[in-house]
């Protein structure tokens, strides 16, 4: 199949997981009975360029400790075509969920794969800059908050960080 026949079956096998568990919940049924692959795990047999997909297996993988397996997961979102739909805000989440879990090593070697790839995107010089000014490193969290505030200086959230 044409790789938009594939983005389109992985995305409707992605998004049908959700109808599926709600209806499984309001039914009664237990899915934990069923033995079959988690729609998302099918998604990205269907099309390995599924970010959401790609997103909420790290975030399983992450959750049940392959922190390594998380990241092949994650960094492969940095690689992705410009094109792919909501590519920036799905990279933002899953440095968002290891910011969540304090995980700022691993947040700050996702942010610099995507600023790799996409140099001028200011929310990730934004997010990096939080992650070195946690862990610290208040030269490295200026220097990239002043990049993002150079990037966009109209967003008043990247000025009140940067602040």
């Amino acid at each position: 199949k044409s790789h938009k026949e594939r983005r389109l079956a992985a995305d409707f096998q992605y998004h049908a997981s959700y109808a599926r568990r709600l209806f499984d919940a309001a039914i009664g049924r237990d899915i934990a009975e069923e033995e079959q692959w988690p729609e998302e795990v099918m998604a990205l047999a269907i099309d390995p360029t599924c970010a959401p997909a790609l997103l909420t297996i790290g975030s399983y993988e992450y959750i049940f400790g392959r922190k390594d397996k998380a990241m092949i997961h994650f960094l492969a979102l940095t690689k992705l075509p410009e094109e792919t739909e909501e590519l920036v805000e799905i990279i933002e989440k899953a440095a968002g969920f290891l910011v969540e879990n304090e995980e700022f090593e691993d947040a700050i070697r996702l942010y610099l794969s995507a600023i790799s790839e996409r140099p001028n995107t200011a929310v990730f010089h934004n997010g990096i800059s939080h992650c070195y000014g946690r862990l610290g490193d208040s030269s490295k969290a200026l220097q990239e908050g002043r990049v993002a505030v150079v990037l966009d200086p109209l967003n008043h959230l990247y000025l009140a960080d940067l602040g």
